[in-house]
């Protein structure tokens, strides 16, 4: 999942200090109450552990940042089983708030009724404000269709979650129920 090694040796680092920081804060309290000395002891520990993550927060070469997470777009087949709907691949490009992007796909899907799909951007420090979902579909004994789905939120806001969902239309005419190509009955919707 992780794009880089760079990144996961970076939050490989930063686990470990928080797995160290509680090592030493339990051994510092099983300390102070079996020695009068305890303490003292404690407030040393804790300097260690302030001075370990400070020395960590230098190597990794950034102070905290606040983070609103990678954005996710579900993509759902939800189309009748017996219409046999694949959606067979797909990509998503995320558009983030500094103008730059990032595209996850295309790749191979294989989604029959009921499959699921999960594109991630690859940044969780920058806002995702747009995306633009692009997949190709076959329906048994058709030629396949190319289908596209765009969205994006308000002014302020970052885009965390959406569902992306394949299915049939509430209603047709009666020319596209004739229609042989099941195509002219899927829609593409979403769900936040």
């Amino acid at each position: 999942m992780w794009k880089s090694a760079h990144d996961t040796g970076r939050r490989f680092w930063v686990a470990a200090a928080i797995l160290a920081s509680f090592a030493l804060m339990s051994a510092a309290s099983a300390q102070q109450t079996s020695s009068p000395s305890a303490g003292t002891f404690q407030k040393e520990e804790q300097k260690d552990v302030g001075t370990a993550l400070q020395d960590l927060s230098k190597k990794l070469g950034k102070g905290p940042q606040i983070l609103n997470g990678q954005a996710q777009i579900t993509l759902l087949n939800n189309t009748p089983p017996a219409w046999k709907v694949t959606i067979v691949a797909g990509g998503v490009k995320f558009f983030y708030s500094d103008n730059s992007d990032y595209t996850d796909g295309p790749r191979s899907l294989g989604l029959g009724a009921g499959g699921s799909a999960t594109f991630i951007s690859n940044d969780a420090s920058k806002c995702v404000k747009q995306f633009f979902l692009a997949m190709t579909v076959v329906a048994e004994g058709q030629a396949p269709a190319n289908m596209t789905f765009q969205d994006g939120v308000g002014p302020g806001e970052c885009l965390l979650h959406e569902t992306v969902v394949l299915g049939p239309k509430s209603a047709v005419s009666e020319k596209d129920l004739r229609d042989p190509s099941l195509y002219s009955r899927l829609v593409l919707t979403h769900q936040r």
